[in-house]
């Protein structure tokens, strides 16, 4: 019977996993090995060009009847990154804002997405894509 170091089952690389679809979610929770430390876990979309992608955010940490937080002293939970390269884009994905709420649309046809690693306290979320 062969034993495996965990180290051995765990995702090498970093590179991102390519998405070619007109809409999805992307969640939170991740249903890698347990094993495995947490790593941030990253998606390009890609869509037809001249088309661009609309991302929603839906944060359950945030209760249905609550007021969207908003003004300078509002803080950032970070969930993750968007990204476009091509543009120079880096936006922070922030958490806690609104249950749902509509968080970018790109200037280009493609976006990479960085979700960081949820913690145990973290309440899950769903990343939603329109292309």
């Amino acid at each position: 019977m062969e034993t495996r170091n965990a180290h051995n089952r765990c995702p090498a690389d970093s590179l991102p996993t390519e998405i070619e679809a007109l809409s999805g979610k992307l969640s939170s929770t991740n249903p890698a090995n347990p094993d495995c430390s947490p790593v941030p876990r990253s998606w390009l979309i890609s869509a037809s060009p001249g088309q661009r992608i609309n991302i929603s955010l839906m944060d359950f940490s945030v209760k249905k009847q609550q007021q969207p937080r908003t003004g300078s002293g509002t803080a950032c939970v970070p969930y993750g990154f968007l990204l476009e390269p091509r543009l120079g884009v880096n936006k922070t994905l922030c958490g806690g804002v609104a249950r749902e709420w509509e968080v970018y649309t790109t200037a280009s046809s493609s976006l990479q997405i960085v979700l960081l690693p949820v913690g145990e306290e973290q309440a899950a979320f769903l990343v939603d894509f329109q292309g």
